[in-house]
């Protein structure tokens, strides 16, 4: 046998695999594992003194030398597989990862006018690595000419927008001379028609006059339908450059994420966060791809096109003369997704849900017995629209706070158990974002550290008890997600939250850890407090006013 304790030295560093070698006369079969072949103890018997093994996956991958009456003891390693093919494929799924990270880095600038692409801290780290560095070149480079073609054509049609407003700038100028000559005709003709009847002035005098009245008269009307016109191309240039937008955020949206690699890395669901999937074809593919790894698909259901206002619509809509989203925008994306899921089989988790209707259609659909699921934010249970009052910019979110139906319904679906979970919606703003007009303002707030006191009303006022509230807001999300924690038992993860459910404080966000103090919870008098957060075992926060009982001794 050829080197065999070289051989054994080899394999015994990256792991032995079985095969089985059968004797016979006429020659033998081998099956192989990638990290090497034993064989029986016994007799080989062999036609020529050379032997080639072939890889499971196909090609020569070692001979074995022999010869006629050999005999092998058990365990005798009679050929090594090397590592290329194994080596060779963990570069390819490097290179993927590497190639998906990246593009996605640049979607998401994108996404977000950003100037440059900010990459991944885990490529950034091996830039020295040539693949990488071609990697993120690339990706930087695609995203400067995307960009610079984005916005020379936003240049071209706000030149031509330019061009427009001086064409109706004209065509208002002239339009206002016209209107002046005509004054002053209508003015000569009733001077001409008082001499005319006394037979003091021609009567073609008159004719002209009049003629000269109404020739005027279609040429204002022209000029004012030009500048009508223009204002229509105004207008729907104005539509393209929101088009080159929402384009862009469409194209982004279609460059599915590698689910299958994505899952395997340890990613635990897939969404497009804030971001609406508008196009059902998109969502479809989603789903049917998720399918194969049992992926979860995470989506905020609000339709993109009817979610453009600043807050729901509604009589306070009204009333603040501020552009509304209707409750409708909710229910019609949840519909859709239910017969998405419905058709591909795929799990799918609706995020945020505010309005009745989709309450009620997300219940029809688990009696079917789909794969749905969902959650709602503690604004959605706690609030409805008057919080925005004044034009309170703290009380704007995605999606809108709504009517008092519309929470009532949501804390019904949380106590029948529609909604099977609460998140934070912890999406905190600069206050810079929140110190504008409501028009202007971005959408979000704080919600890490209100969650806890402002879902145990959900228990002071009855509507759940303290255990059911837990599963709502750690064992079942744990669950959803297949993450270890969200329990108390040997062996889990030692995080823990030490809580008063009954002392009573008030909101104030000038006394919140949050650096951006946008709460739409601030000044509301609350029950419950957290008084220590525990991670891995080790206490990472305590409440200045909590004391253990030995402490208290």
């Amino acid at each position: 046998m050829i080197a065999q304790r070289s051989i054994r030295r080899h394999l015994l560093a990256g792991g032995a695999a079985a095969a089985l070698l059968v004797g016979g006369v006429g020659g033998w079969a081998a099956t192989t594992e990638l990290a090497g072949a034993v064989i029986a103890p016994g007799q080989l018997v062999v036609d020529s003194n050379v032997k080639k093994v072939q890889h499971p996956t196909g090609g020569v991958v070692g001979e074995l030398r022999v010869k006629e009456g050999d005999r092998v003891k058990a365990g005798d390693v009679v050929v090594r597989l090397d590592d290329t093919q194994v080596r060779s494929n963990l570069a390819i799924v490097t290179k993927a990862l590497d190639e998906l990270a990246a593009r996605q880095a640049r979607g998401e600038a994108e996404r977000d006018g950003a100037e440059t692409v900010s990459f991944p801290a885990e490529l950034l780290a091996r830039l020295d690595d040539t693949e990488v560095r071609r990697v993120t070149t690339g990706e930087q480079k695609l995203f400067e000419i995307r960009r610079g073609a984005r916005q020379g054509q936003k240049a071209q049609l706000q030149e031509q927008i330019a061009q427009l407003g001086q064409q109706v700038q004209g065509n208002v100028e002239q339009e206002a001379a016209k209107v002046k000559e005509i004054d002053w005709i209508q003015q000569e003709l009733k001077g001409v028609r008082d001499l005319w009847k006394q037979n003091l002035a021609p009567f073609n005098r008159l004719t002209t006059l009049e003629r000269d009245g109404a020739r005027l008269e279609g040429e204002r009307g022209a000029l004012i339908a030009s500048a009508a016109q223009a204002r229509g191309r105004i207008a729907e240039t104005e539509l393209k450059i929101l088009q080159i937008d929402e384009d862009l955020r469409t194209d982004v949206g279609k460059e599915l994420a590698e689910i299958g690699l994505l899952a395997e890395a340890g990613a635990v669901a897939f969404t497009d966060a804030d971001h609406a999937v508008g196009n059902a074809q998109v969502m479809r593919r989603a789903l049917y791809y998720a399918k194969a790894f049992d992926a979860l698909i995470v989506h905020l259901p609000q339709e993109p096109t009817l979610s453009t206002g600043n807050m729901t619509s509604g009589e306070t809509a009204t009333r603040l003369g501020l552009s509304g989203n209707p409750p409708l925008a909710e229910v019609m994306m949840v519909e859709r997704d239910i017969r998405l899921a419905e058709m591909t089989g795929g799990r799918l988790h609706l995020t945020k849900i505010s309005t009745a209707e989709a309450v009620a259609a997300i219940a029809s659909a688990k009696a079917r017995g789909l794969k749905i699921t969902c959650d709602t934010a503690a604004p959605y249970f706690a609030l409805n629209d008057l919080a925005v009052g004044d034009y309170r910019t703290f009380g704007k979110l995605v999606p809108p706070l709504r009517a008092e139906k519309d929470r009532m319904a949501v804390v019904e679906g949380l106590k029948n158990g529609t909604i099977d979970t609460i998140v934070s919606d912890h999406r905190p703003q600069d206050q810079d974002s929140k110190r504008v007009p409501f028009a202007q303002a971005e959408p979000g707030g704080i919600g890490l550290e209100t969650l806890l006191p402002i879902s145990l009303e959900l228990v002071h006022n009855g509507h759940l008890t303290l255990p059911r509230l837990f599963q709502l807001l750690s064992s079942t999300p744990a669950r959803l997600f297949g993450l270890p924690g969200g329990k108390l038992a040997k062996g889990a993860p030692a995080d823990l939250v030490v809580f008063d459910a009954d002392y009573a404080w008030k909101v104030d966000r000038d006394e919140l850890c949050s650096k951006t103090k946008n709460t739409p919870f601030d000044e509301r008098p609350v029950q419950g407090r957290v008084m220590a957060t525990i991670v891995g075992g080790r206490t990472i926060y305590r409440d200045d006013s909590f004391t253990t009982t030995a402490q208290a001794a």
